[in-house]
């Protein structure tokens, strides 16, 4: 799906984290990170200019400047922005993970490019805000991604000048097959080192669908509620749905946004907000109306704005808040915050409850 540039994302809604994707490989032909952002971003037309069209295997490192552009810029509107981790090819030692770990330090975050290498880091200079670790490949090997997270953690810690972020996305059955929690997965072998959980309530309808089974989607989120609060350092934990109707089973009415999101609130204590997925179905998701494509539908109100209210404790009504202004309001004159994430494109959103 066609989505605008990320800068006008960040003009125009109340996201306050964006999670791009992604990193789809940990080791092109050339062993660098194979990346791909679809029409903003893809192989051949961005290609390295030391990389041949010929002979270069599955994705690859990519020279995306515009992007960086835009990340600068929306980071000096305050927002956080992240890239999604959710590669397919597999690790097969713990040598492997420190190597991508040096990598997506030295390509997307503080570190820097050996001169010798022949590539530059693909968004220039601009430095993101941390990673999202989603891993849907059916990686057998979930124990090389601790070593991967350790030594990532690592270089962001030696780094005093900023703050990085770890997000750890999984699907809503409890335990997650890859991330756990497990002997030998991330959430068990390093649980400390995520800054916020993510599970993803889509895809899987019949089990924790809200149309389908809501019993399963409430209970599911109570189950994964449980475990962070049993953890030594509790971190938020964001309810991922979907901003789309194409998810039959999975997707909230707007009108039964504000009931759903006050009871997830009301049963999980560390609830840090609601995910969406993602920026290009929440770009034309207008509960109060608007032509998509329009001027006026960037300012429009959004799914992720009757979220960002309910999770407020505002009810909203279209025929109390004009649709012009909605959305500028609610930017000026709330604490929400919305992280989003795209397992699409360049982006998948969330908004953060009220402290």
């Amino acid at each position: 799906m066609w989505e605008r540039p990320l800068r006008e994302y960040c003009e125009s809604t109340t996201y306050t984290t964006i999670h791009i994707n992604g990193m789809l490989e940990h080791y092109d032909a050339n062993g660098f990170p194979g990346i791909d952002f679809d029409f903003h971003c893809q192989w051949p037309t961005n290609k390295q200019s030391s990389y041949t069209v010929t002979g270069t295997k599955g994705f690859s490192l990519l020279s995306c400047p515009s992007i960086g552009e835009d990340i600068k810029y929306c980071q000096n509107l305050g927002k956080k922005i992240l890239i999604t981790i959710a590669t397919l090819d597999f690790l097969s030692s713990v040598d492997d993970g420190n190597r991508s770990a040096l990598n997506i330090w030295n390509f997307f975050l503080g570190g820097t490019v050996p001169q010798n290498s022949g590539v530059s880091r693909p968004f220039s200079n601009a430095i993101l805000d941390g990673v999202e670790l989603f891993i849907e490949s059916n990686d057998p090997n979930p124990q090389y991604y601790t070593a991967l997270l350790k030594t990532l953690r690592g270089y962001m810690d030696l780094d005093s000048s900023k703050k990085y972020f770890i997000a750890g996305t999984s699907r809503c059955v409890y335990p997650d097959t890859f991330m756990g929690p497990g002997t030998g997965k991330p959430y068990t072998d390093v649980p400390g080192i995520f800054d916020y959980y993510n599970v993803a309530m889509l895809s899987t309808p019949n089990l924790c669908g809200w149309f389908v089974n809501m019993a399963g989607f409430y209970s599911t989120a109570i189950t994964w509620n449980s475990w962070i609060t049993s953890l030594s350092s509790p971190k938020p934990l964001y309810i991922s749905i979907p901003a789309s109707t194409d998810f039959v089973g999975d997707y909230i009415t707007p009108t039964s946004l504000f009931s759903t999101i006050q009871q997830l609130i009301f049963n999980n204590s560390q609830l840090g907000g609601i995910s969406l997925r993602d920026v290009s179905y929440d770009d034309i998701n207008l509960p109060c109306g608007g032509i998509v494509g329009t001027e006026a539908a960037k300012i429009a109100v959004k799914y992720s704005s009757v979220i960002a209210a309910a999770l407020q404790g505002s009810q909203p009504s279209c025929n109390i808040l004009p649709e012009t202004n909605w959305t500028a309001k609610m930017s000026s004159t709330t604490s929400t915050s919305v992280v989003v994430a795209t397992h699409t494109k360049i982006t998948f959103s969330s908004a953060s409850r009220t402290q």
